[in-house]
């Protein structure tokens, strides 16, 4: 998942000098839903979480909060 959301930020990033370019890898990219991968990341961390004692549930959590909040930001960053 970690890796994927750093794939979308540097494809985002990109900028080249043509924008059918620019458009072609951007829906090659995310012409897919990948809205399964993080419901299935933040399923099994939940999985994780309910079987840790608690003190050791704050760094999965935090994690997964983490991983969330980059989510949206990529998820925000694509509707533009």
């Amino acid at each position: 998942m970690d890796n994927w959301l750093q794939q979308a930020s540097s494809v985002l990033q990109e900028q080249g000098s043509d924008p059918e370019t620019s458009i072609r890898k951007h829906k090659a990219f995310f012409g897919k839903p990948n809205q399964k991968i993080l419901d299935e990341c933040l399923k099994a961390g939940q999985d994780i979480v309910a079987v840790l004692e608690k003190p050791d549930q704050s760094e999965i959590q935090k994690s997964m909060d983490d991983v969330r909040a980059r989510w949206k930001v990529f998820y925000l960053l694509l509707l533009k």
